[in-house]
């Protein structure tokens, strides 16, 4: 299976089911990690962008790369675009 296919599986499962999302991510190979923004923890197959909202953060330890945060923090806007794809 993709993992694309494996990301549309994990989002059927309702978001507040934090548990059920780690349980997933753990058997689907993606990983569950704090946000930077606000801690809560999520999983690589909830990562995306939402709404046309970005869906990461840069690091701060490392120039160019980027972390993801979660859903809802993508959902306020609380993410930054990287490098080329940047909106005005």
């Amino acid at each position: 299976m993709t993992t694309t296919a494996l990301c549309r599986i994990g989002l059927l499962i309702p978001e507040r089911w934090r548990q059920a999302h780690r349980a997933y991510a753990s058997l689907a190979g993606f990983f569950w990690l704090p946000c930077p923004l606000c801690g809560t923890m999520s999983g690589g197959h909830e990562w995306r962008d939402i709404d046309g909202r970005p869906s990461s953060v840069p690091d701060p330890e490392r120039p160019g790369m980027f972390h993801g945060i979660c859903p809802a923090c993508t959902r306020a806007g609380r993410g930054q675009w990287q490098g080329s794809l940047a909106h005005d």
